[in-house]
């Protein structure tokens, strides 16, 4: 990436992130504290899209991950909403948070079988690495 590519995505990041603000600051006084959930899904899904874009037209190649989690993250908007209105007492909806974790975590070993072997790779180096300092 040339200098000129990485201030132009610089500027772009700091442009993106007042955006974030300004929508932040919007869907908290729409839907109060469940705004923050909301305006940190937005968050995400945009730089998810806006990073693969980028990737796309500075390496000419297709930035490989699932397009199941933008599709999860639109959903969990949905639930975590639903949630706040349907489920009334903690502990349903500690019940429910930890049944979506455990959902997430599945859908990450099902559909990001490249990810995790290479976090499984790099957490066994790191280890080796280690060993090799203590001796």
């Amino acid at each position: 990436m040339s200098n000129k590519q990485k201030n132009n995505y610089e500027n772009f990041i700091l442009f993106y992130s007042f955006i974030y603000l300004i929508i932040s600051f919007i869907v908290i006084k729409l839907f109060g504290i469940i705004g923050i959930i909301i305006g940190n899904c937005l968050n995400i899904f945009g730089r998810i899209l806006i990073n693969n874009y980028l990737f796309r037209i500075n390496w000419f190649k297709s930035y490989l991950f699932s397009s199941h989690y933008i599709f999860l993250l639109l959903i969990s908007m949905i639930i975590f909403y639903l949630n706040q209105i349907l489920i009334q007492n903690s502990f349903g909806q500690f019940i429910f948070l930890i049944g979506f974790i455990l959902t997430i975590i599945c859908l990450t070993f099902i559909e990001e079988k490249e990810m995790i072997h290479y976090i499984y790779c790099v957490y066994k180096l790191n280890q080796r690495s280690d060993l090799q300092k203590r001796h």
